[in-house]
């Protein structure tokens, strides 16, 4: 290889119907430049597809997670408004009925708690049926029920 002034000088052998022969390709800096630019535009052709498909995935990532995150916080609160039932229930008082707000949160979320307690009889025995609902925009989107019967001595 024999370095000219603008690139270099490359021997190629181009096979022209029965022989061989010896060429010589002078790539210019016009040339090599140009390639260049069509290499940048392939780059940022690529980016700009791949990025937009990697920041949906980061943002729906996201999103599952804050969900994951909302419902967990859903079902702490279900459980622990069961869980204040059955020992205000163990310790001889009523358990708290109404509507209640959530334990963890402090922000003003959409979600409220629906404690009922319903005498029912089964097999002759009466008990009580407590049910906690987390309801959000008018809908129930959680529910624990639990039987609270009498205590066993």
């Amino acid at each position: 290889m024999q370095k000219i002034e603008y690139g270099f000088l490359f021997k190629q052998a181009v096979y022209d119907g029965n022989r061989c022969k010896n060429t010589t390709l002078n790539f210019s800096k016009a040339s090599i430049s140009g390639f260049l630019y069509g290499d940048a535009i392939i780059g940022a052709t690529i980016v700009l597809i791949i990025l937009p498909v990697m920041l949906q995935i980061f943002f729906l990532s996201t999103q599952n997670l804050e969900m994951s995150y909302h419902r967990d916080q859903i079902e702490q609160d279900v459980v622990a408004f069961i869980e204040e039932g059955k020992s205000a229930y163990d310790s001889g008082n009523m358990p708290k009925v109404g509507v209640a707000k959530s334990h963890f949160s402090s922000s003003t979320t959409s979600t409220e708690y629906i404690l009922t307690e319903e005498p029912i009889e089964v097999n002759g025995i009466f008990i009580s049926r407590y049910t906690v609902q987390a309801v959000e925009f008018g809908k129930t989107v959680y529910e624990v029920s639990t039987y609270l019967g009498a205590p066993l001595e």
